[in-house]
Order: C-alpha cells, then sequence, then structure tokens
C-alpha cells in the first residue's frame, strides 16, 4: 500500500478479513465480525464484533466497536467511539429485557463483560489524545502502511501515563488528600496486624 494513498475504507475491508491483526490480551479468543457500517443513533460505527472466548469463568463475549481513520487519532474520534459504544450498550440492555430480538440471548453473550472499544488511525498528534483514551478505555492502534499491519499505540491496560499522573499527584494542592491516604494506609495495616494476631 503507498503512503497517502490507503484510504479508511482499505483499513476497514482489511480488518473485515483479517481481524486477527487487531491484539487483544486474551489468550485464545477470537474475533468474529458481526457488522461493516452499522447504524446507531449517534452514527456509523465502522466494524461491530465480538471477541468470543473462554476463562477461568467460563465462556464469554465481549463486543467490540472499531472506528477507523486514516488521520491522527484525536479527541473527535474518541468522543466517536464512546457515543457508538454507549448506543450499543442501549441495545443490549433492551435485548436483555427481552424487548429486543424476541428475547434471544446469544450464548457468548450470557455474560457479557464490557464493550472494548479500538479507535484505528495515525499516531496522535496532541498529548491529550492519549489522556481521554486512558479515562475512557479505548485502546488506539496506528496502522503501518508499508507493512500492513497494526501496532499498539495505546492500551488502557497497558498504561503508560502514570508518570504525568504521579507529578500531578506531588503537587502540595493535594497535600490532604495525602495525608488522608496515609491515614487511611496506617488504619489499613493496623486492621491487618490484628487479623494476623
Amino acid at each position: 500500500m503507498n503512503h497517502g494513498k490507503i484510504t479508511e475504507k482499505d483499513i476497514e475491508y482489511w480488518l473485515w478479513e483479517s481481524p486477527e491483526a487487531i491484539p487483544t490480551i486474551y489468550v485464545d479468543a477470537k474475533i468474529r465480525w458481526l457488522a461493516r457500517q452499522y447504524r446507531v443513533p449517534s452514527g456509523i460505527i465502522d466494524l461491530l464484533g465480538l471477541l468470543r472466548g473462554k476463562d477461568e469463568i467460563g465462556l464469554f463475549g465481549h463486543v467490540l466497536v472499531v472506528e477507523v481513520k486514516n488521520v491522527p487519532i484525536d479527541s473527535k474520534a474518541i468522543a466517536q467511539v464512546s457515543r457508538y459504544a454507549a448506543d450499543i450498550q442501549t441495545i443490549m440492555d433492551i435485548c436483555y429485557s427481552g424487548k429486543g430480538y424476541s428475547g434471544y440471548v446469544h450464548p457468548y453473550l450470557d455474560y457479557p463483560r464490557e464493550i472494548i472499544k479500538f479507535v484505528i488511525g495515525r499516531k496522535p498528534k496532541d498529548k491529550r489524545v492519549y489522556f481521554e483514551a486512558d479515562a475512557l478505555n479505548i485502546s488506539m492502534l496506528v496502522f503501518d502502511e508499508k507493512a500492513g499491519t497494526l501496532s499498539k499505540e495505546f492500551l488502557p491496560y497497558e498504561n503508560g501515563q502514570e508518570t504525568e499522573f504521579e507529578i500531578l499527584a506531588n503537587d502540595p494542592i493535594w497535600a490532604d488528600y495525602w495525608e488522608y491516604g496515609k491515614q487511611a494506609r496506617a488504619a489499613r495495616a493496623y486492621n491487618e496486624s490484628l487479623r494476623r494476631k
């Protein structure tokens, strides 16, 4: 693929044909796409899928909401995928209430744990986008046009933002909270020592 000539539709098609290209934290889990260009009240979801697998609790089926961009990921894309996920949550709630699709519940969604949100595009230019993605539990992936692969730009479960948060947490305005935190930690340690006796 030539740099600058690839479109969002090209990336979307590639992902539709190669769902295994999207990294997940689950071993032996598979992505199965449900729809492309799926219309919801707040817009059109590029890719909607299920991440299905089995863990220590049993079968699971997380819903995947994927927004594809051919530009640097920005706040608008983060907000967009969040709105889509909220729409999907509402649809799922209606289904579980028995008011949707004849009350049928897909066996993999019998215990849906979460809606996993991805934005795929070019590397963000604004550092604040990483914090927005973290706050809203959104994974960002960058498409490498030359290699035809995705790279992990930001995954909430591999958060790299702690340093800046630690700097902010050391601001004097948090002194009272730090003191409260020290007291709470001391109380927990004291209670723990009493339980051991």
